[in-house]
């Protein structure tokens, strides 16, 4: 939660109801007492930072999809404006309980946050809160610009009942035209968490890369249960667990073999937490 500068508003993180299955919309209450209005109702989006520019202006870190980044809204609501992000750079938020996130300067101006790229690990960046300016101020890991890392992208296909499902591909290293490679699936845990095109090479959650050096194509499915598209998707596995968001997944990997990139009878699958539960399950 955030304090306005001019202590008039209380802003906070929240879940819409005691069934949510995570705190990922942004509230803000009168600091004199009042109801608490959400201000993110329909945003296909899920916050997980706040922080205020000025007494007029919040600021809020969010996954959109397989993207993070940082919007700015009144504190009485009104569109969703981009900060920053939405492109090559990944925000570390707060994540299942791992408390990181966004430092803002007495001003709201400036910015420093802990983010990566598909092609490095977590450094610092600082930039300004309106977006014109964002730079990485430190080297931790120069020796991984000295490594090959395999293509990744975000990819989408359509689930059983024609529900848009998206994640995360990452190519063979050594990929080549023609040929079908195996594949390992990376569902993430939760359910409430999400794949976003970030770095993916610590074990055990992330080795997506090394799988890759070694000739797989390795796939992290946003199933329905995620968060990243909205309270209403988060919310769409309740009651059907291992049930459809097991079949998004299935579907996913369909879309592989469909493209001729997969050979469907080299399919393995690795999880933790409830991807643990997901992996067993298939």
């Amino acid at each position: 939660m955030a304090w306005s500068p001019d202590g008039k508003w209380l802003a906070f993180v929240g879940a819409t109801s005691l069934r949510d299955s995570t705190a990922q919309s942004l509230f803000v209450a009168p600091a004199g007492g009042g109801e608490a209005r959400d201000l993110t109702s329909n945003y296909d989006g899920s916050v997980l930072w706040v922080g205020w520019r000025d007494a007029a202006t919040l600021l809020f870190g969010a996954v959109e999809g397989t993207r993070t980044v940082m919007n700015r809204i009144g504190p009485t609501g009104g569109p969703i404006e981009r900060a920053v992000g939405g492109g090559e750079e990944s925000f570390v938020f707060i994540t299942l309980g791992i408390t990181t996130g966004v430092s803002l300067d007495a001003r709201g101006r400036t910015f420093a946050a802990p983010m990566n790229t598909a092609m490095h690990a977590d450094e610092v960046y600082v930039g300004t809160t309106d977006g014109r300016q964002v730079r990485r101020v430190t080297n931790h890991n120069a020796f991984i610009e000295r490594i090959r890392l395999a293509k990744q992208e975000t990819i989408e296909w359509k689930a059983a009942d024609g529900l848009r499902i998206e994640g995360i591909l990452i190519h063979p290293l050594e990929e080549q035209a023609g040929i079908r490679y195996p594949l390992v699936v990376i569902p993430h845990g939760g359910p409430e968490g999400a794949a976003v095109n970030a770095f993916f090479v610590t074990f055990p959650q992330s080795p997506g890369q090394v799988f890759a050096a070694r000739g797989y194509a390795v796939l992290y499915p946003n199933y329905r249960g995620s968060i990243g598209r909205g309270v209403a998707f988060s919310r769409a596995n309740h009651r059907d667990l291992g049930g459809k968001d097991l079949m998004d997944i299935l579907s996913g990997i369909d879309h592989l073999v469909a493209r001729g990139l997969v050979d469907p009878d080299r399919v393995a699958i690795q999880g933790v937490s409830y991807g643990g539960y997901l992996a067993a399950l298939a």
